[in-house]
């Protein structure tokens, strides 16, 4: 019994391993060998583990409408309307 592969399949498959390889060598020549003293590198800086932290504490839940408004740009919302008393409304 014989098994045929189709010629596509095969053509397929040998283009992506092919690419495969050469990418790895394309990378390769490109980057310097790690042992090389004479690479550049960023110079290492010294950065605080709690910097920028800041301690928050939890607060009652607010009217966010109103928390939006204050800060909004100027314009941005319109000036909520004061609601007339019922006696105001009769009138």
């Amino acid at each position: 019994m014989k098994i045929r592969i189709p010629a596509g399949a095969t053509c397929a498959f040998l283009c992506l391993a092919l690419g495969g390889c050469g990418a790895d060598a394309l990378r390769d020549a490109a980057m310097p060998p790690a042992s090389d003293p004479s690479a550049r590198v960023a110079k290492a800086r010294y950065a605080p583990v709690m910097a920028g932290y800041q301690h928050y504490q939890p607060v009652a839940p607010a009217n966010w409408q109103e928390l939006n408004r204050r800060v909004a740009p100027p314009g941005a919302f319109p000036q909520p309307q004061t609601n007339p008393s019922r006696r105001e409304r009769r009138r």
